[in-house]
């Protein structure tokens, strides 16, 4: 017990609060609209990937990894999958109404999106997985409401917030604004299905700490280049403070430091995490590592002062519980088996 508390519980608890960390830092940098999503991506991952190599010099130096057979495809498997994963999580924080508390539980919604990845494969919840989808359904439904429902007809108002998305010039600035915000978190929550698969597939195949650093500095420097490769092509930037690649805003101490901090909460949570799954199911270390979403939430309101902190509360609960009973049902290690029959 004292063993899988070690080994399990304690390393992926600590880096769910790095996780958090991550994402109200993301919140920091994004909000005052000096960085462009896909400038300020490019510099995050950048600056993570160095420091990978940093670490993988100072403790294996030019030794190159032992990995097993299809690592090379778990690690572009998941590259792609963080592509999407990683743009659509910081343009959402980037709106004003990108708050930490609105977006951390949409994007912990990955476990519930699985279901549909599952039915593609022909694996079907059982009991325990649909009351668990259940939960993250409702969960995801009381965030979305902008005020208590008064008629009837109001119940269904999250529901139109999505549908509407086609049709968003016809809602108020404030409702388009938050429909966007909603729907790339809820698309990065999608992509996580796939990310969540990879991480598994690519650490286990790493087979230790040397070959989990290497993969990790090669992934964060292609994103890096994809980002980079991404701006030149369409590039994003629009105002005067956004020129220059945007690399004249580190001018400012803080965010200067609040990128070097962000890179080191990068290898925190993932040093913390990553390596148990060697030792654990998928689903249980996604499981434990959703509880992140409530320190975000209460993060967001402590230090952002972001408001509906009840709601948002409630909803990261009942996200959490149902992540915990998809867990329970064992659907996410019957899709990573299936995953794997079909050569990946």
């Amino acid at each position: 017990m004292l063993e899988t508390w070690l080994v399990m519980v304690l390393p992926v608890l600590l880096g769910t609060l790095g996780m958090a960390c991550n994402q109200m830092g993301r919140r920091f940098m994004m909000k005052d609209g000096v960085f462009s999503p896909l400038q300020f991506s490019t510099h995050l991952f950048l600056v993570a990937s160095l420091y990978f190599g940093a670490v993988y010099l100072a403790v294996w130096g030019f030794i190159w990894p032992q990995t097993l057979p299809g690592f090379w495809r778990a690690l572009m498997g998941g590259t792609l999958a963080n592509i999407g994963i990683q743009y659509l999580a910081i343009k959402a924080v980037s709106y004003p109404k990108g708050e930490v508390s609105l977006t951390s539980p949409l994007m912990a919604m990955t476990p519930g999106l699985l279901t549909i990845l599952a039915l593609f494969l022909g694996e079907f919840p059982g009991k325990a997985g649909c009351f668990g989808i259940f939960l993250m359904i409702c969960g995801s439904y009381i965030i979305i409401w902008s005020k208590p429902p008064e008629k009837w007809y109001e119940y269904f108002a999250p529901l139109q917030r999505l549908l509407l998305l086609a049709k968003i010039g016809r809602l108020s600035p404030d409702e388009r604004e938050k429909t966007i915000v909603v729907s790339l978190s809820l698309g990065s929550a999608f992509l996580g299905t796939f990310g969540l698969l990879f991480d598994g597939l690519l650490t286990r195949r790493a087979t230790d700490m040397q070959g989990l650093t290497f993969a990790l500095m090669v992934l964060c420097f292609l994103l890096a280049v994809s980002f980079a490769g991404f701006y030149m092509i369409y590039p994003d930037a629009k105002n005067e403070a956004q020129k220059y690649f945007g690399l004249r805003a580190y001018k400012q101490k803080k965010y200067l430091i609040g990128l070097a901090i962000l890179g080191l909460v990068w290898l925190w949570h993932i040093y913390a995490i990553n390596p148990v799954y060697s030792h654990a199911y998928v689903a249980y270390v996604g499981t434990l590592k959703r509880f992140s979403v409530l320190l975000a939430v209460i993060g967001g309101y402590l230090v952002f002062k972001e408001g509906d902190i009840k709601k948002r509360l409630l909803a990261a609960v009942l996200i959490i519980l149902g992540v915990i009973f998809i867990s329970m049902d064992g659907l996410p290690e019957r899709v990573s088996a299936q995953v794997q029959l079909l050569g990946l």
